[in-house]
């Protein structure tokens, strides 16, 4: 069997971890239709309304704290970003006081923290002031114009529109210089929405620019099927995007450029994208991970708002690491190294090895299994990769500059 991560890998991430996130709460004060936990998703009805527990949260923290202060810590003041996720994380805002109020008296030798914040910015009036103070970065939920975000609706059917722009005017006017350095825009493209739509509605009203995403394709109820792909949209699909508007490092944040991105790093040669890379040599396929599949807690750790610790908010809770309570952390490197080993041995290992797509960006806990076998969407024959590497090819022949914001902005920023 081939050993992809040692127990000792584990504990390098979790001592230079980069992101830490903390599902504040299940409630949520709108229903959307097209969320992860709502109706489309087979996970949906698993959601109590639960808050997350602050000892349990104020425990993990003094478990991880001497990791960061480790000899194992080789990030050299690099930004820990702590986050504040939901349901809508402003509903349980006493959980978001005392742990940024925890973290902001901590002293840690080699690590600056950032607390970031996602929210539908409906609640945002009441509490901006606490987030101004404490320098959050704050990403809010928001589609476009009225009719782009007519799926995010309130409780009662109402539109969340008319308040959310308002709230967003108010910190705007308020606090001119930290609306334009710290709060930034995440939009889901649908049906009822277009790139074009989207970047003119941020354009023209904040002089911003979002990240855009898709609708998240894994776990989606048979019996919404149908409504599901009648409401979710590929970026593909939306043609190119007016060049006078969109300049082409604002197109990197979205998901446009993703497979490039992907491609690129992986064919850039002798350059390394951050440490742990130099943890792996590139020709030797035996120690590198197969898949767009990360070590665990390499990019960041989801604590749920129940206790359960995962490695990221995409990845459902049958895939859980570890948990923690008021008395105990439960995060066993052994087994979480043994999981992942058996877990791309025993069930990826021979459809990867076949695989030409080295720029794969599966995760092995989110692949759909089809008469118990995983199924990739990025898998590639031979065939296939040649035909990708002339559309990525093109792509750049069309518009050379990609090249350098990509390898400049992206990868090595």
């Amino acid at each position: 069997m081939s050993i992809f991560i040692t127990p000792e890998d584990v504990i390098r991430e979790l001592a230079n971890l980069r992101q830490i996130t903390f599902e504040t709460t299940e409630l949520c004060n709108l229903h959307c239709k097209y969320c992860f936990y709502g109706d489309f998703y087979i996970d949906s009805s698993d959601r109590k309304g639960n808050d997350i527990n602050i000892k349990s949260a104020l425990n993990l923290l003094d478990y991880l704290i001497p990791l960061w202060n480790s000899e194992y810590n080789m990030s050299d003041h690099a930004v820990l970003y702590v986050s504040f996720y939901g349901g809508e994380p402003l509903l349980n805002f006493d959980f978001i006081e005392k742990i940024t109020l925890y973290l902001s008296n901590l002293k840690l030798s080699n690590r600056d923290i950032k607390f970031t914040i996602t929210t539908n910015a409906t609640l945002l009036d009441k509490y901006m002031h606490f987030l101004v103070k404490n320098n959050f970065d704050i990403y809010i939920s928001l589609d476009g114009n009225e009719y782009n975000n007519s799926y995010r609706l309130k409780k009662n059917g109402e539109p969340s529109f008319f308040k959310v722009c308002e709230n967003i005017d108010k910190i705007r006017i308020s606090f001119p210089d930290f609306f334009t350095s710290n709060v930034h825009f995440n939009s889901v493209l649908h049906n009822r929405n277009s790139i074009e739509d989207i970047y003119n509605f941020f354009h023209r009203n904040y002089n911003k620019l979002p990240s855009i995403g898709e609708l998240n394709t894994v776990g989606i109820r048979d019996d919404k099927a149908k409504q599901f792909k009648k409401t979710y949209k590929k970026y593909d699909d939306n043609g190119t995007v007016n060049n006078d508007l969109v300049n082409d490092e604002s197109l990197l944040y979205s998901t446009k450029y993703k497979s490039l991105i992907h491609f690129l790093y992986n064919s850039k040669g002798l350059s390394f994208n951050d440490y742990s890379d130099l943890m792996f040599e590139k020709n030797n396929k035996a120690k590198r991970i197969p898949t767009g599949t990360c070590l665990p807690f390499s990019r960041k750790m989801f604590v749920s708002a129940y206790g359960d610790i995962l490695p990221c908010e995409k990845i459902g809770l049958e895939h859980t690491l570890g948990h923690v309570n008021e008395n105990s952390v439960d995060i066993n490197v052994e087994a979480i190294a043994a999981t992942y080993n058996n877990y791309l041995n025993d069930i990826f290992m021979n459809q990867c090895n076949s695989c030409c797509n080295q720029a794969c960006g599966s995760c092995i806990f989110c692949l759909k299994f089809i008469d118990g076998r995983p199924h990739c969407n990025n898998y590639m024959d031979l065939q296939t990769f040649e035909i990708y590497k002339d559309k990525q090819i093109d792509i750049l022949r069309g518009n050379p500059s990609l090249y350098f914001n990509i390898m400049k902005n992206i990868k090595f920023k």
